[in-house]
């Protein structure tokens, strides 16, 4: 971006918006001390702060309040809040991956995170399920029609990429792969994503978007890739400026077929 990370922008204050999709099956006493909380608090739908605080935290009453009167599991585990708080070089937890000694095809392949070979968030074992590497390695010499697995803490999930077609980068040739269409999609599309549906945490009415509150702390967080690349072609008249080409926003690595090295990945 050519923006200074001091440029003002107006964004929805998340932990308000964060606070109030918590209690809202609530009784009405709750929520009349919550409406009460957000004025003492000054709390307004729209917050104007620099990017630098909206990427690295800044300090907002409601993340105090919650840590000192939530439950421990449901806590943020921060004092501030912003976007990118705690992923300057920090761990997202700790992996136990093959080191492919005894077999290479399993070469980067997870074995467990934080301790746990499978998620406790969703609600199957095949969503739960850790598949694939954490995206810096993968085993080498596999066919290109394999599908790839890169798991994301931040998600909760394991991400299949596809091959898309053969590519040549400063005269080395290689593979492209990019997600599926139907990842993001709905269960009638995508049966396999049922389960990260449930009563509390309801399906998306749009292909292309996904709700990963149970993710975030229950905080009401849909995802989408870049740009609405691979959703409902009505999303994009909602938002101005998108431009949504595979080249540009699809989850891409590049893969030398002569050396078996991985040289990219965005």
């Amino acid at each position: 971006s050519a923006g200074s990370d001091t440029d003002q922008v107006i964004i929805p204050n998340i932990p308000m918006i964060a606070a109030m999709a918590k209690l809202k099956n609530s009784s009405s006493l709750i929520k009349i001390a919550l409406l009460s909380i957000l004025q003492v608090f000054n709390q307004k739908p729209f917050v104007k702060l620099s990017v630098k605080k909206i990427l690295w935290g800044y300090h907002n009453p409601l993340i105090k309040l919650g840590n000192d009167i939530l439950p421990r599991d449901e806590r943020f585990p921060f004092d501030k809040f912003g976007i990118l708080i705690g992923k300057n070089g920090s761990t997202s937890g700790k992996f136990k991956i093959h080191s492919g000694v005894d077999n290479l095809s399993n070469l980067g392949e997870i074995m467990s995170f934080r301790g746990k070979d499978k998620l406790d968030v969703w609600s199957g074992d095949q969503c739960n399920a850790i598949r694939g590497t954490d995206g810096t390695i993968f085993p080498p010499g596999f066919a290109k029609n394999k599908t790839l697995y890169v798991f994301s803490p931040d998600l909760c999930q394991s991400l299949p990429l596809v091959f898309e077609k053969e590519i040549i980068t400063n005269d080395i040739p290689g593979y492209r792969y990019i997600p599926p269409s139907n990842v993001f999609s709905g269960p009638a599309k995508n049966p396999r994503n049922k389960c990260f549906c449930d009563e509390k945490n309801k399906c998306m009415a749009q292909d292309g978007l996904m709700n990963i509150s149970p993710c975030q702390y229950n905080s009401p967080i849909i995802i989408s890739w870049p740009h609405f690349y691979q959703a409902n072609p009505n999303l994009l008249n909602e938002v101005e400026g998108l431009n949504p080409e595979s080249r540009k926003t699809s989850v891409l690595h590049r893969h030398s077929t002569e050396t078996r090295k991985w040289l990219a990945r965005r």
